[in-house]
């Protein structure tokens, strides 16, 4: 029987993240069982887990919020999972903290947690400033988000009649922004460095922040070599999800910004777009569905990014500055702090002109203060721990709870 129960969000680009930590724990000798979907299992057993289902996902319906869909899912998945975990019963039980199906469960059946965060933290009362308020929160929205918030009221009072939830406050579940859930954990690893955290001292000593736990990824030798490029490289992605990155006019921009100029330039946009609707591609592109993002940022001079944490973390680990465009979700707060830390530009403009972005990439690559913020960066994030760090941290402490429980 497994000792620790893993459960993280459903993704290609999620699990990703979380399969160094398999790898390390696998590695040191300890029993996983890893609750994922189906199409996943492969990954998951070759990382050193054993595959558990998860119950399936109703499709979303026509206007999807991050809570909206996993209340929805905990109601359905939850009374299986129980079943499933009171037989197969962990010593612990390691979660996303945006998988609220997981942290319930430790929750009713009294089981010590680890809660990993890819995201950084927001601190207890956290106010975002105005902009980034009205950023998220459109004015001209204004009726669909209060048809949103009346609808989690009503989700989460489903929910709390349904289970008693110790260890889970509303506040925990529902942020200020969107997109956004910090669950808590027993214990707590976090995906970034205490320098990029906004407000540190907020947060315990159950809060280890030991920067990306990524396993190393392969080469992919089909994607074409880039160092024989005489030229800097601009990389654009506007992440996998494809509610933010089926984007076809602002591809198009960047085509105009930068054709026939003195950059190489990669640009990923996302599994449904036809690269052919896109127009003429000028000889200084390479445009491509899927580019593998770690190998392309190793030799990069700038990243135009819609924010994403992971993305974020992987262009600093590079040393690469961020132009951030937000499509949604807590990307506002990512391109908040990547401003505040002066590490790129939060680009607040809904459609940028071409040779305004021409402009703007050639300030970023010159600018030798936001070069010094992102050596700094790429430090404290390089040096926090990592893999290492974090799977000493999860042992110490199943080693204390196994103790405690012995002296019980």
């Amino acid at each position: 029987m497994a000792d620790i129960a893993f459960f993280d969000l459903p993704s290609y680009t999620r699990i990703d993240t979380t399969l160094g930590l398999i790898q390390e724990l696998a590695h040191r000798g300890e029993k996983i069982d890893y609750y994922y979907f189906d199409e996943f299992r492969d990954k998951i057993e070759s990382a050193g887990a054993r595959f558990q289902p998860l119950p399936s996902m109703k499709p979303p319906d026509s206007d999807p919020t991050l809570q909206s869909r996993l209340i929805e899912y905990c109601l359905d998945a939850v009374p299986i999972l129980l079943e499933n975990l009171k037989v197969n019963r962990p010593k612990l039980i390691i979660f996303h903290a945006k998988c609220l199906w997981a942290a319930i469960c430790a929750d009713l059946l009294n089981i010590s947690s680890v809660c990993f965060h890819t995201n950084f933290l927001l601190p207890p009362h956290f106010l975002p400033p105005l902009p980034l308020l009205l950023a998220a929160y459109p004015i001209n929205d204004i009726v669909k988000h209060l048809q949103r918030f009346y609808r989690h009221q009503r989700l989460w009072q489903q929910l709390t009649q349904k289970y008693t939830l110790k260890a889970i406050s509303k506040k925990d579940v529902f942020q200020l922004q969107p997109n956004s859930m910090n669950l808590r954990g027993d214990l707590n690893i976090v995906y970034t460095s205490e320098m990029f955290q906004i407000q540190r001292s907020y947060f315990d000593a159950s809060y280890i922040f030991t920067g990306p736990c990524y396993s190393q990824r392969a080469v992919d030798s089909q994607f074409p070599l880039l160092k024989s490029a005489e030229k800097p490289i601009i990389y654009i992605s506007l992440g996998s999800v494809t509610l933010y990155n089926s984007k076809t006019f602002f591809y198009q921009q960047c085509l105009q910004a930068f054709a026939n100029s003195d950059y190489t330039v990669v640009m990923s946009v996302g599994k449904f777009i036809d690269i052919a609707e896109l127009g003429n591609i000028p000889p200084n592109f390479i445009v491509s569905n899927y580019v593998p993002q770690m190998q392309v940022l190793q030799q990069a001079s700038v990243f135009i990014t819609h924010g994403g944490t992971n993305s974020t973390w992987e262009a600093l680990i590079h040393k690469v500055p961020l132009i951030v465009f937000p499509q949604g979700g807590d990307q506002y707060l990512v391109a908040n702090r990547v401003e505040e830390l002066n590490i790129g530009v939060w680009v607040k403009q809904k459609n940028i002109a071409p040779l305004k972005l021409r402009s703007l990439v050639e300030q970023i690559i010159k600018d030798e203060k936001i070069r010094s913020n992102v050596d700094l960066l790429s430090d404290s994030l390089i040096t926090s721990g990592g893999t290492q760090k974090a799977v000493d941290k999860i042992l110490e402490f199943k080693q204390r709870n196994s103790i405690s429980h012995v002296l019980q």
